[in-house]
């Protein structure tokens, strides 16, 4: 009996090697882009092959030229800022909590003070993140706690922020100070706080709750944002469950982001026991049986193939690309199913999840984080066939769905609301 335990356990691990040499690549980011012309704001051509992002990588400017989004940073006497966006980042070069982070879209802004008595200079570095991601990031050394650093980043949408706690913080919550002019919070959800403008309902900016990474696991943790005067928030992140816990391991890492709304490529996540319908802005999608929400399954789309000229007969092939990011290192069998039904991002629930087919389905085997790919040529021949077609179930609009078929063994996949890495469909011309 041991002898045949022993046997299987090496038939798995030799399953993990063989699956992670035919599947799994580096993380999928727009700076992998070189020598393209950009279609749109979201496809970049590169000789025969299309790539098409879920999050916009150019912007329209006044001359309604498309310019590729250019995060890198741009030093100032008082600011780090980034290069091009529509989307203007400010990250103060000596971070205290008189001296704001802000973000600038065209007539609003957000303006955040992270709150601590101590003063310090910023300091580039090369940092790995929560995904293992090896990211430029601004360091200020000992800031909300002694042993405590604090790290930026700038995203697609804002910023980045990483704590990294080398021992057990001295208190049990971290403050920030928010400003926004004009706006109200929206704050029914478990994944992130939505500030929409007063007079429009419309999303101006995001606060996504902080997860933490201990011992491979990912937690959000809790946090509460108070009206404390006129445009002005403090937000609270609760750190006990860190202070109390005398089995964590440190290091240990708390990422959050701040962002301004932008328009994107529509995806969402819906689960089983969820009620919430708020999860088309979550930055991962769960796929799998979550231990909170349950089963979890992801809807996806890519409506900017219907504005661009692509016939079925000139495709080679077609690969979309989903980057895992929770690196649990468990089999996971993913599969994506063409969705024969309409739906809603912002007010999907799993009760009113749209209808699927097997046909021209696409499966992958997936085990730690990294970039996957799925074949859906003959899905996307099917679609761009059915562009002119009225009544037909298979079509863009509808897209795809992804599900689990080992629940058990959970994935996390970065949704098109990261900021830092974005689904991606890759489209080779003959």
């Amino acid at each position: 009996m041991k002898k045949k335990v022993m046997i299987m356990s090496v038939l798995m691990f030799l399953m993990i090697i063989i699956y992670n040499l035919i599947t799994v690549s580096d993380y999928i980011t727009t700076s992998s882009i070189t020598n393209a012309v950009y279609v749109n704001n979201y496809t970049a051509k590169i000789g025969n092959k299309l790539l098409i992002y879920s999050n916009p990588i150019c912007y329209t400017n006044n001359d309604g030229n498309h310019v590729i989004v250019d995060n890198k940073f741009k030093k100032t006497n008082e600011y780090y800022k980034n290069t091009n966006n529509d989307i203007s980042i400010e990250i103060p070069t000596i971070f205290s909590e008189i001296k704001s982070a802000n973000l600038i879209k065209e007539n609003f802004s957000m303006n955040i003070f992270p709150l601590s008595q101590n003063t310090t200079y910023s300091e580039e570095v090369q940092y790995k993140n929560i995904y293992n991601q090896k990211i430029t990031a601004l360091k200020y050394e000992n800031y909300f706690f002694n042993n405590t650093d604090l790290y930026v980043s700038f995203t697609e949408f804002g910023f980045n922020t990483e704590i990294q706690f080398n021992s057990k913080p001295s208190k049990s919550y971290i403050k920030y100070k928010i400003k926004v002019d004009n706006a109200y919070i929206e704050d029914n959800n478990t994944d992130y706080i939505l500030f929409k403008n007063i007079k429009t309902e419309e999303v101006i900016s995001i606060i996504y709750y902080p997860t933490i990474s201990s011992n491979k696991t990912f937690t959000n943790l809790p946090i509460k944002i108070e009206n404390i005067e006129e445009d002005i928030y403090e937000l609270t992140i609760n750190l006990e469950s860190i202070v109390n816990n005398s089995h964590i391991d440190y290091p240990i890492k708390l990422n959050q982001s701040f962002h301004m709304y932008k328009a994107k490529q529509p995806d969402t996540s819906i689960y089983s026991q969820s009620k919430e319908t708020g999860h088309y802005l979550d930055s991962k999608m769960i796929i799998g049986n979550d231990s909170i929400r349950g089963e979890g399954r992801a809807c996806i789309r890519f409506e900017t193939l219907e504005s661009l000229d692509i016939k079925s007969k000139d495709i080679k092939s077609a690969t979309l690309i989903l980057n895992e990011i929770s690196d649990t290192k468990t089999i996971a069998k993913i599969k994506l199913l063409p969705i024969t039904s309409y739906w809603c991002s912002p007010g999907l629930r799993w009760d009113d999840r749209p209808t699927t087919e097997s046909a021209l389905s696409s499966k992958t085997i997936v085990t730690t984080g990294g970039a996957y790919e799925f074949d859906i040529t003959d899905l996307l021949k099917l679609w761009l066939n059915n562009k002119s077609k009225e009544g037909e179930k298979c079509n863009i609009r509808n897209g795809i769905m992804l599900i689990n078929e080992t629940p058990e063994n959970v994935k996390a996949f970065a949704s098109c609301d990261n900021g830092v890495l974005s689904t991606v469909l890759e489209i080779k011309l003959k």
